[in-house]
């Protein structure tokens, strides 16, 4: 079962702003594998099996989610540094289902 984090801005018009510029940068992390649609964005560790993709980022109008398909420490090592890479442009707050704050992506 896939879990699902959400990454929000404080400042929203701000994420607009540069929301091209953040999925250009997700694609070029080493574990991206494609793109669906327009702002669909999947990563998989090449070396595991199973899952076509382990982690998805939808980047959403006012937010980005990120569903965890698969454990990968390949996958989760890109996702930190692309969020800390996030962080020095824009203030952000990352978040699981239930509204608590997530910290397990942060260095």
């Amino acid at each position: 079962m896939a879990s699902e984090f959400f990454i929000t801005f404080e400042d929203a018009p701000g994420y607009i702003k540069q929301k091209n510029k953040l999925i250009e940068n997700a694609k070029k992390l080493p574990t991206f594998r494609k793109i669906v649609g327009v702002h669909q964005l999947q990563f998989k560790d090449s070396s595991k099996e199973g899952w076509e993709y382990d982690v998805r980022l939808f980047f959403e109008p006012t937010n980005i989610v990120i569903e965890v398909s698969e454990s990968s420490q390949k996958v989760y090592a890109d996702m930190k540094i692309y969020i800390e890479n996030i962080r020095k442009i824009l203030k952000l707050r990352i978040i699981d289902e239930d509204g608590g704050d997530v910290n397990f992506f942060s260095q």
